[in-house]
């Protein structure tokens, strides 16, 4: 069981690590739940079997270790400091003095917070069993970071997944769940072979914040690049006087050239300058022209 995304509130209404919540059903609406966990009807043994899996991984103690090339390295962290939870409290009790508690270790929080992989709650919510839902992490995760074909062992597969079944038994589920995973996300590029799994780069199920800022980047500079090619010296008179610009009128506007030529606006901030290196020599210095006032 996996905490998927909490919004966590300190004692002083900041970001923190505290989970607060006066009633069960207000608990478990932090959770995607299948139908049957709803907090409406959850019932006893509903209750019970959610229960055990959450307090599992409020016991959970994380060992995470890397040895290569001669040194060690490894980070050691609890998940949860401390709960209190009534799970079958679904109404809130005014003035009551029991509160439903869940303190998050801030190793914890600092883990998820530096390396986290987005997913798609509607993808997780049609996977029917704990491996796929197993596969579908590891591949969300692997995906992330892929940049080239990998290979991975059956034996590798099995030691990073625990798994304490057979190989042969092992390796019988994993293209089960590897089956049914592409089934909502086809776009997981995975073979199974004899010897172990070939992964190719991919996309991610969901886009991340760094794919979406460099494909915005991307799109920017083919603008810009769109843009100069019907670029052209031509001529803008201001306030101060007549000059040229090198643009188009797709890439700034006549007022931007105005005040770029009269000098009201900073470098750093024109459009002109921003488009042409060419136009910074010309920025503020619009010359001078005779009006007849008359």
């Amino acid at each position: 069981m996996v905490i998927y995304s909490i919004n966590t509130v300190d004692d002083s209404g900041g970001c923190g690590s505290l989970l607060h919540c006066a009633s069960s059903a207000e608990f478990l609406s932090h959770f995607p739940l299948p139908p049957e966990f709803h907090p409406r009807k959850l019932q006893m043994k509903t209750a019970t079997h959610f229960c055990i899996k959450n307090e599992r991984l409020f016991d959970c103690t994380y060992h995470i270790v890397n040895k290569k090339d001669g040194e060690s390295h490894g980070y050691n962290f609890v998940v949860a400091t401390k709960y209190d939870i009534d799970w079958l409290r679904n109404e809130p009790q005014e003035n009551s003095l029991f509160q439903n508690t869940v303190r998050f270790s801030q190793e914890y929080i600092n883990y998820l917070c530096d390396s986290p992989v987005p997913v798609d709650l509607s993808m997780i919510a049609s996977l029917n069993s704990p491996m796929s839902l197993d596969v579908y992490w590891w591949l969300a995760r692997r995906y992330s970071y892929l940049h080239e074909r990998q290979n991975v062992t059956w034996r590798q597969l099995a030691a990073q997944f625990g798994s304490t079944n057979e190989l042969r038994g092992f390796r019988r589920s994993f293209k089960h769940a590897v089956a049914e995973v592409r089934r909502v996300y086809p776009q997981a590029r995975i073979t199974c072979g004899r010897q172990g799994v070939t992964l190719y780069p991919s996309e991610t199920s969901v886009t991340s914040t760094a794919q979406t800022r460099h494909l915005e980047h991307v799109e920017v500079r083919s603008q810009k690049s769109r843009e100069k090619i019907n670029a052209h010296w031509f001529s803008v008179t201001a306030s101060t006087g007549k000059g040229e610009v090198y643009g188009s009128l797709e890439a700034f506007s006549t007022t931007d050239a105005q005040m770029h030529l009269d000098g009201s606006v900073g470098f750093s901030e024109c459009p002109v300058c921003a488009f042409d290196e060419r136009n910074r020599v010309k920025h503020g210095h619009a010359p001078a022209v005779n009006v007849s006032l008359f």
